[in-house]
């Protein structure tokens, strides 16, 4: 067999293991809301049960809805 049918083989297992990798470390999430009952909704409901899941969630308040 030549070079160029086995390079998919051995690729396959590589990028497997990339992609499992960064879905380890790739634990970190940053919301951007609106001050107000959006806010306190991500706040008191969506930031509990994330970090149950083992997510590190940060709240960042924008006060401009641009």
């Amino acid at each position: 067999m030549t070079f160029k049918k086995w390079l998919p083989l051995l690729l396959v297992p590589l990028l497997g293991f990339g992609q499992a990798y960064a879905a380890d470390t790739a634990k970190e999430i940053t919301i951007g809301v609106s001050p107000g009952p959006y806010g306190d909704m991500v706040k008191q409901a969506i930031k509990p049960e994330l970090a149950k899941k083992g997510y590190t969630v940060t709240v960042r308040e924008f006060s401009d809805y641009i």
